[in-house]
Protein backbone atom coordinates (compact mmCIF):
# COMPACT_ATOMS: atom_id res chain seq x y z
CA UNK A 1 0.00 0.00 0.00
CA UNK A 2 3.00 2.36 0.97
CA UNK A 3 4.63 1.62 -2.57
CA UNK A 4 1.38 2.46 -4.40
CA UNK A 5 1.03 5.46 -2.55
CA UNK A 6 4.48 6.68 -3.17
CA UNK A 7 4.14 5.70 -6.94
CA UNK A 8 1.24 8.15 -7.03
CA UNK A 9 3.11 10.81 -6.09
CA UNK A 10 5.90 10.39 -8.05
CA UNK A 11 3.43 10.12 -10.73
CA UNK A 12 2.53 13.45 -9.86
CA UNK A 13 5.38 15.10 -9.95
CA UNK A 14 5.89 13.92 -13.51
CA UNK A 15 5.40 17.44 -16.12
CA UNK A 16 2.77 16.75 -18.51
CA UNK A 17 4.17 17.36 -22.37
CA UNK A 18 1.90 18.69 -24.96
CA UNK A 19 1.64 15.93 -27.79
CA UNK A 20 3.31 18.16 -30.18
CA UNK A 21 6.26 18.62 -28.20
CA UNK A 22 6.22 15.25 -27.57
CA UNK A 23 6.70 14.48 -30.88
CA UNK A 24 9.28 16.80 -31.84
CA UNK A 25 11.54 15.60 -28.37
CA UNK A 26 11.09 11.95 -29.92
CA UNK A 27 12.15 12.86 -33.38
CA UNK A 28 15.29 14.94 -32.05
CA UNK A 29 16.18 11.69 -29.86
CA UNK A 30 15.78 9.56 -32.62
CA UNK A 31 18.16 12.28 -34.92
CA UNK A 32 20.74 11.88 -32.13
CA UNK A 33 20.88 8.07 -31.60
CA UNK A 34 20.92 7.22 -35.32
CA UNK A 35 23.93 9.65 -35.23
CA UNK A 36 25.45 8.10 -32.81
CA UNK A 37 25.07 4.65 -34.33
CA UNK A 38 26.14 5.94 -37.81
CA UNK A 39 29.34 7.53 -36.45
CA UNK A 40 32.62 5.85 -36.92
CA UNK A 41 35.62 6.18 -34.94
CA UNK A 42 38.53 7.17 -37.95
CA UNK A 43 41.10 7.77 -35.72
CA UNK A 44 42.17 7.27 -31.33
CA UNK A 45 44.75 8.94 -30.28
CA UNK A 46 46.17 8.56 -26.79
CA UNK A 47 47.83 11.75 -24.98
CA UNK A 48 49.83 11.21 -22.10
CA UNK A 49 49.96 14.49 -19.32
CA UNK A 50 52.25 14.11 -16.56
CA UNK A 51 51.94 16.04 -13.26
CA UNK A 52 55.54 17.44 -12.92
CA UNK A 53 55.95 20.64 -12.79
CA UNK A 54 58.36 21.21 -15.94
CA UNK A 55 56.38 18.54 -18.22
CA UNK A 56 52.75 19.98 -17.58
CA UNK A 57 52.91 22.04 -20.10
CA UNK A 58 54.43 19.90 -22.74
CA UNK A 59 51.12 17.11 -22.12
CA UNK A 60 48.53 20.45 -22.00
CA UNK A 61 50.46 21.38 -25.62
CA UNK A 62 49.87 17.98 -26.67
CA UNK A 63 45.95 18.47 -25.80
CA UNK A 64 44.99 21.26 -27.31
CA UNK A 65 47.10 20.43 -30.60
CA UNK A 66 44.90 16.85 -30.69
CA UNK A 67 41.57 19.44 -29.86
CA UNK A 68 42.72 21.55 -32.96
CA UNK A 69 42.65 18.57 -35.28
CA UNK A 70 39.48 17.34 -34.27
CA UNK A 71 39.42 14.92 -31.87
CA UNK A 72 37.51 14.72 -28.65
CA UNK A 73 37.93 13.73 -25.40
CA UNK A 74 36.70 10.06 -24.78
CA UNK A 75 38.38 9.62 -21.09
CA UNK A 76 40.71 9.84 -19.06
CA UNK A 77 43.22 7.41 -17.04
CA UNK A 78 44.22 7.90 -13.95
CA UNK A 79 47.96 7.18 -13.49
CA UNK A 80 50.83 7.46 -10.78
CA UNK A 81 52.41 10.50 -12.70
CA UNK A 82 49.76 12.25 -14.53
CA UNK A 83 46.85 11.07 -17.12
CA UNK A 84 46.23 9.56 -20.26
CA UNK A 85 43.52 10.81 -22.44
CA UNK A 86 41.90 9.04 -25.00
CA UNK A 87 40.99 11.14 -27.82
CA UNK A 88 39.29 10.14 -30.89
CA UNK A 89 38.53 11.82 -34.02
CA UNK A 90 35.03 10.82 -35.26
CA UNK A 91 34.52 9.93 -39.25
CA UNK A 92 32.20 12.70 -41.01
CA UNK A 93 30.12 10.63 -43.04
Amino acid sequence: METKNRLEQIKGDIPKMAKSEAGKFVKRFEDVVEKATTTKVKEIRFVGVEFDYKKVKIGEAQVNKALAEGFQPQRDIITESGLVLVMIKLDEE
